[in-house]
């Protein structure tokens, strides 16, 4: 019921086999920004122009009823940083902990990758469904994915792990045809 049909329609391909049934009948809304992000040697998993064209987003369309999700501390604190910065004081970002169980309008993922991000990371990343399934499902009317496209797909060396499908599917705009994973999530229809 929560999510629009083209937001749960990731999930529902990718970790539970179609299974799911959709009963909310609005399209949902995907939306990519894609950014270059530039590393950040002081503070690791922190990139300022994906934090910036989060800010930037949030202003332009007066959105309220808005989550962010990162996968990283550094990263969140960054936002938050820059939402201060640009006069909002009503959206956080934070971990996927932070809104797991909550349902916002608008979701944000903020992936937080470049091109110089290390292998351990992405490893830890690139098939975290619990991060990314939570991060889709949290949206009822549109998903926002910010990251770095040229970075995912080169880090993911030509691999379709989770959060590649997911750049691909988002920036097709629900368009792209999600391959499942080997591990689906069947039983665990919380979502």
């Amino acid at each position: 019921y929560r999510c629009g049909q083209k937001i749960a329609g990731f999930v529902n391909s990718r970790f539970y086999e179609d299974q799911l049934k959709l009963l909310n009948k609005n399209p949902g809304s995907l939306i990519y920004r894609d950014v270059q992000n530039k590393y950040n040697k002081e503070i690791k998993n922190s990139y300022s122009v994906e934090a910036k064209e989060i800010a930037t987003l949030i202003k332009e369309n007066d959105y309220h009823d808005v989550g962010i999700i990162t996968p990283f501390v550094n990263q969140a604190s960054t936002i938050n940083y820059y939402l201060e910065q640009y006069g909002i004081n009503d959206v956080k970002a934070g971990t996927v902990h932070t809104l797991q169980g909550s349902e916002k309008s608008v979701i944000i993922l903020s992936t937080a990758l470049s091109l110089k991000t290390g292998k351990k990371t992405m490893d830890w990343i690139k098939n975290n469904h619990e991060l990314i399934n939570v991060a889709v499902t949290r949206a009822k009317d549109s998903f926002i994915f910010v990251g770095d496209k040229e970075a995912i797909d080169a880090l993911s060396k030509g691999e379709i792990n989770d959060i590649k499908a997911l750049s691909d599917y988002v920036k097709s705009n629900g368009e792209y045809i999600v391959p499942r994973r080997e591990k689906t999530i069947i039983t665990d229809f919380s979502n």
